[in-house]
């Protein structure tokens, strides 16, 4: 069974420590990839006055970070231990079976 884990998190060392947390569980029972993923930039161009100066503009951006975990040959115990796993704030993981 292949299994793919998406780390997604604002803070670069959030996802590469739960990436790294999550791996070395699975690394017991199945074959571990690991994948750096790019980095997603959203930009926010906002008017620094409120009436006047349409040229004078403020650029605010946000970084959603992201890896990829690959699981090959998972096991039902792989999957349950990494369930029981308890991840950092702010760092969320979409699961998908392969």
């Amino acid at each position: 069974m292949k299994i793919r884990l998406k780390f997604y998190s604002y803070s670069a060392q959030l996802v590469q420590s739960s990436l790294d947390q999550m791996a070395q569980i699975a690394s017991q029972t199945a074959q571990v990839s690991k994948v750096c993923l790019p980095t997603k930039r959203k930009i926010f161009c906002v008017l620094r006055s409120p009436h006047v100066n349409k040229d004078s503009r403020e650029h605010f951006e946000i970084r959603i970070h992201r890896r990829l975990l690959e699981l090959k040959n998972a096991s039902a115990a792989t999957i349950d231990a990494l369930m029981k796993v308890d991840l950092a704030y702010g760092v969320e993981v979409e699961i998908q079976q392969a």
